[in-house]
């Protein structure tokens, strides 16, 4: 009985690796191959002077998210040859996994302009892998719920701990806008997944009052608050790199200055090639570039919805819904943070700013989504081929019923 117990667990790992695969979704993944290297392209515009002032290189910066990028594509086609599901089963360690490297940041993490948020000499970010970690944890705790989730003691009150306790400890970095990203999106899943009005309104609540804590809480972030306060009653009075931001933005004009000829980088604005990139294909590309850009990534979350609104299996619409909700909340909040919107905060654009962790996570995102895509063309296709066999059955068996209910007519024919 252990042989054959072991056989089958066997098989059921087996499974997720060894299936028929469904078409991929090629219109997903011509937006974000389009959006890398066109990132690519602007980081290396955009670091090039940058690179050349601290590293003495001047492609130091474009190598290193190159690298970055084939690493996070190499990874997204292995992530997506094999059912997604088998992540769900893994979601407990590597959520517990996440939660040890988030401690370690702030116990012997890397400093860096006055945060500690990275390991290995800052080259790898835990809080990026948490923004993908934390929704696959959450995609399987909602699906594993159904309506209990709408309970205050099985629904409100276990999520706003999870998500609770990864934001603080993001937070405290600080990395104020990271935690708020991630509060976001699990904020939609849990609203999506059925939960009450009146839990959505507590939610909003807590967060609020998160959010002012923190602000007030680390001297940066509310000096971050009253520099917007004082941008939206006088924008010529806004802090240094608000003002290189708009400048770049406004040399842009609609078609931009050219590839290559943009002035802010080369010394007015700080880390061009990181979250202020956008500022400087506005430069470089105009309005008409950035427009670009942002249009990509509205057809990516297109398409990430679409794939949410095919899925028949529960954990794989939170999964997709989680990961579409992320990647197009965080562009679009760097955007906002450029026409100075909101606060200024370090969120990367996907796929564009420099930033390696950013990259190859996001990348396995999009990996996940195109699995799951897969699995529904797989199902599709399935249910197309059992519904034409059911069909070529009854026709067959209509034949057959004839010739046994009249006998006596092919008696008379012979």
């Amino acid at each position: 009985m252990a042989s054959i117990n072991r056989s089958r667990a066997a098989r059921r790992w087996s499974d997720y690796f060894s299936r028929p695969h469904g078409q991929m979704d090629f219109g997903i993944v011509i937006a974000v191959l389009t959006l890398v290297v066109g990132g690519l392209m602007m980081v290396y515009s955009a670091s090039l002077y940058v690179s050349l002032q601290y590293q003495e290189m001047p492609s130091y910066y474009f190598w290193r998210q190159a690298v970055a990028a084939l690493l996070g594509v190499v990874g997204a086609l292995v992530i997506q040859t094999f059912d997604y599901r088998l992540i769900r089963r893994l979601s407990t360690f590597v959520m517990l996994g996440t939660l040890a490297l988030l401690f370690a940041v702030l116990v012997a993490g890397d400093e860096f302009l006055g945060a500690q948020r990275g390991l290995y000499q800052g080259s790898f970010q835990p809080s990026e892998l948490a923004k993908l970690i934390t929704i696959v944890y959450v995609a399987d705790w909602l699906s594993s719920k159904g309506d209990r989730i709408r309970d205050l003691g099985m629904g409100l009150l276990p999520f706003v701990s999870v998500v609770g306790i990864v934001g603080s400890l993001i937070a405290v970095q600080p990395d104020l806008s990271t935690a708020v990203l991630i509060v976001l999106v699990g904020f939609t899943m849990f609203f999506v997944a059925g939960a009450r009005w009146t839990h959505f309104v507590a939610i909003l609540l807590v967060g609020v009052l998160a959010f002012v804590a923190f602000v007030n809480l680390f001297e940066h972030a509310a000096t971050r608050w009253d520099e917007y306060l004082i941008m939206l009653r006088e924008p010529s009075q806004a802090q240094w790199h608000n003002r290189q931001v708009f400048y770049a933005l406004a040399r842009g004009g609609l078609f931009g200055q050219g590839l290559g000829n943009g002035f802010q980088k080369a010394g007015p604005m700080p880390v061009p090639h990181t979250d202020s990139i956008l500022a400087v294909i506005g430069e470089e590309l105009g309005l008409v570039g950035c427009l670009s850009v942002l249009a990509l990534l509205v057809y990516v979350g297109y398409r990430g919805f679409r794939i949410v609104m095919t899925t028949v299996d529960r954990y794989g619409q939170m999964l997709a819904l989680g990961i579409t909700s992320w990647l197009v909340y965080q562009g679009l909040i760097n955007a906002a943070v450029i026409t100075g919107l909101v606060p200024f905060t370090g969120l990367p654009f996907p796929f564009v700013s420099y930033g390696g962790s950013s990259m190859f996570v996001s990348l396995l995102g999009v990996g996940i989504l195109v699995s799951i895509s897969q699995q529904n063309k797989r199902l599709e296709a399935g249910l197309s081929r059992s519904a034409s066999h059911k069909r070529s059955n009854a026709v067959a068996g209509f034949g057959r019923r004839d010739r046994r209910t009249y006998p006596s007519r092919v008696g008379r024919r012979r």
